[in-house]
Order: structure tokens, then sequence, then C-alpha cells
């Protein structure tokens, strides 16, 4: 395998990591409005805790949140059980994102570091969630970007190629997905099929989805299906999601369509959210859709967490209140970061403290 820079995951998709060793911590509960005034922007009732430092990577369960914050060269990643954040704290080791998180373990990169011949190596480590007494285990060598898992092997997006491993441990050589012709300078394969600079890993049933460019492309998971084009989305920044059956997006009018899995290469998509707000970093589960939505651009202080039905809706509910920074999913929990300037009153990201929230998901 090629150790060429590191490629970074979206933020959406996916994950990341948290922890507070010395950490101040505010866990905040706070209580609804007795008679909210008709027309009132919905109160937004969220639990919290603050951190210290500039947050650049967030993941979470149910009970534990991880975080990668800025006070180390290349970052520091901590976790905490959330609701006993300042009782639980735990500091693991200097890394830099992505930190992905799965039922039994989480993975996240070593440091870099320069190759004898002057390039720069990661090594994808590993440590069980009941802890790993600060020596977390080599999982695989290589320059990991976008990462994604399934209940038996995890996947990610190297330089150019591919790979998958079993969950229980790494072979010497992992599994190919999917690769780019070494003799290929263009990334691209003589039929079109681009895996250079994978923007999001998105898995379904049997198939691997990737996003290169602006055009998705999908494999088998097992590398036994040759790789092909799924659809081009004409955005300059493509945001996608998938489940089971279809394949979700943001058109360039802002609105959020559908189309199945199986014939999205001829299909022009269902519109599912019509309004056109700006909108990035959309995740889907059985319940609906997520998206964070820019209600004043380029004004990072208006975003905020919407939602809708796989059904469709006219009217997103608001699931967050802003500014939204970063999120991240577990199976019951929306968890969003935001800045908080009141520890030293400056606009230094690295004096900032970090509010890290969540709310419960939506009921289906």
């Amino acid at each position: 395998m090629k150790h060429r820079a590191m490629i970074l995951a979206l933020a959406a998709t996916v994950g990341s990591a948290l922890g507070c060793g010395g950490t101040a911590i505010d866990l905040e509960r706070p209580a609804p409005p007795d008679s909210p005034q008709a027309g009132a922007p919905p109160v937004i009732v969220s639990e919290k805790v603050q951190v210290e430092h500039w947050v650049t990577s967030l993941s979470a369960d149910d009970m534990e949140v991880y975080w990668v914050d800025s006070v180390a060269m290349q970052g520091k990643l901590r976790s905490c059980t959330f609701h006993d954040c300042a009782g639980t704290s735990r500091d693991y080791a200097d890394t830099s994102s992505p930190v992905f998180v799965t039922s039994q373990d989480f993975f996240f990169p070593s440091p870099s570091v320069m190759n004898p011949i002057g390039g720069t190596e990661w090594t994808l480590l590993r440590c069980p969630k009941s802890g790993c007494n600060g020596v977390p285990a080599e999982f695989v060598n290589d320059a990991v970007g976008a990462l994604n898992a399934d209940a038996t092997s995890l996947y990610w997006a190297s330089d150019f190629d591919i790979y998958r491993c079993p969950l229980s441990g790494c072979r010497e050589t992992p599994d190919l997905v999917a690769a780019r012709p070494s003799d290929d300078p263009s990334l691209k394969a003589p039929d079109g099929v681009s895996v250079g600079s994978t923007s999001a890993l998105l898995l379904a049933s049997d198939s691997v989805y990737w996003i290169s460019g602006n055009v998705v492309y999908t494999a088998a998971k097992d590398g036994s299906r040759k790789a092909t084009r799924v659809m081009t989305i004409d955005t300059p920044y493509v945001v996608v999601a998938i489940d089971e059956l279809n394949l979700y997006w943001v058109d360039s009018a802002s609105k959020i369509l559908s189309c199945p899995l199986a014939h999205c290469s001829d299909s022009p998509g269902t519109p599912l959210v019509t309004t056109g707000t700006p909108k990035d970093n959309l995740y889907v589960d059985g319940r609906g859709l997520y998206w964070r939505e820019y209600q004043h651009l380029p004004d990072p202080l208006s975003s905020a967490v919407y939602f809708c039905p796989l059904t469709g809706c006219s009217e997103p509910r608001l699931l967050t209140d802003a500014p939204v920074r970063l999120m991240a999913f577990s199976e019951h929990y929306l968890y969003w970061t935001k800045l908080d300037w009141t520890k030293t009153g400056s606009e230094s990201l690295e004096d900032s403290n970090t509010a890290i929230l969540r709310v419960p998901k939506p009921t289906p």
C-alpha cells in the first residue's frame, strides 16, 4: 500500500472523538418555558458538557462521547461518559481526524511520522471501549482517510485504494475492495472509475459507495464486482447519504432528493425537502434525514440541524440551536459542538471552550 498525505473524510459522514483530563465540565439540562409564545422559535431542550480547547473531531455512542482537541500539535484524543464527564474523563493519545466508533472499539490514526524516503506515514490504531491502558493496538499501517464499518469489517479509503479488514484484526495484507491503476496519473481508470481523493465512504447491503470529485461510485464489499459509476451530482461540493434502499443528495438548488440505489443512473430523483436554504452534512437512519442548514450564508453562526421523515416534508423540524460546528450520531442521540467564548472573552480558537451538546433523536 502507498503511504501519502492523509485524506480527511467528510465530517459526515459520519464520526470523531472526545475526552476531559483537567477539563471544566458544565452539565446542563435547561427546562422549557411554561407557556411559549405563539409563533416563537421552538425551545431546544439539550444536555451539555463543556470542555477546554477547540474540538476538531467528534464521535459518540449512546453513553460515551469521544473528541480530539487542539491542545497537542496534532490533537489529543479524549473521552468521557456523557452524563458524568467530570468523573469519567480519559486521555488516550495524540492523533488527528478521523476517529471512528464501532459497537466494541474505536479507531484513530497515530501522529504522522516521516518514512526513510521522506514521505509521511500513519498507523491506524484500535482501542476497545473497555479501555487499552493508554496503549492502543496497531490495526493497520496505512494512510487512512474516510472510514466506515459494518457488523464484521472496517473499511477505509487509502491514498488511491479502498480496503477492508475484519473488525477482529487486520491481516498483513488487507482485502482490496477497489483500486486505481498505478500507471494512471489522472487518478481515473480507463472506464472512468476514480478512487483517488475519496471524500466519503458509505455502506449499504453488500456494496460500498464512495465520492470522488462530484461522482458517486460503487463496488462490491468483497471486491468481486467491478467498480461502476452510480451518478454525477452537478454541485461543487457533493453531499450524499445512503441507506439500504436509496441514495439521498443535495442538489444545486439546495433541495434534498432521493433515488433507488439500483436505478439512480436513470432517475431524476424524488424531491423530499424543497427548502432552498444551503445544506450540508446529510445523514440518514430509520427515523429520517438530518442535515446542517445555514440560514444566512456565509455566516456560520446561523447553522443548525434539521430533520425530515423519509417520506418528505414541507416544513423540516429544527433539532438544535445555533451555531452547529461538528455533528455526530449514535443510535438514539444527535450530538453537536459549538464554541463558547466565555472562558477568555477573546476570539482565539486556542483559548476558547467548546460546548458539546446532545438531544434525543426524533421519535419515528
